[in-house]
Order: structure tokens, then C-alpha cells, then sequence
């Protein structure tokens, strides 16, 4: 499968780029550089923005 994946995130309460603390035990998949690297960008996005 291909396509175009997007997600949107928004709070006025909670920073969303923050890692959540109270559910990292006993997670078999989600740790905080799992949740850092989910809001980075693929490199060819990124120099599109700086141009």
C-alpha cells in the first residue's frame, strides 16, 4: 500500500511533542524517543520548508 499519511494534533492544555511519563511501564512499543521521532519530519519535507 501507498499514500499520504497525516495526522493533526492540538491541545491548549498539554504540549503534544511531550512524552507521556505515566504510561512508559510495561508499553511494548511506545518509549519517548517513539513519540519524539513520530513529530519529525523525512528529510526531503524538511528542505522544502527551509527553501
Amino acid at each position: 500500500p501507498s499514500g499520504l499519511w497525516s495526522f493533526t494534533v492540538g491541545s491548549k492544555q498539554h504540549d503534544p511533542r511531550r512524552p507521556v511519563t505515566h504510561y512508559r511501564e510495561g508499553c511494548k512499543y511506545y518509549n519517548p524517543q517513539v513519540h519524539e521521532a513520530a513529530f519529525e519530519l523525512p528529510g526531503f519535507v524538511r528542505r522544502i520548508i527551509e527553501e
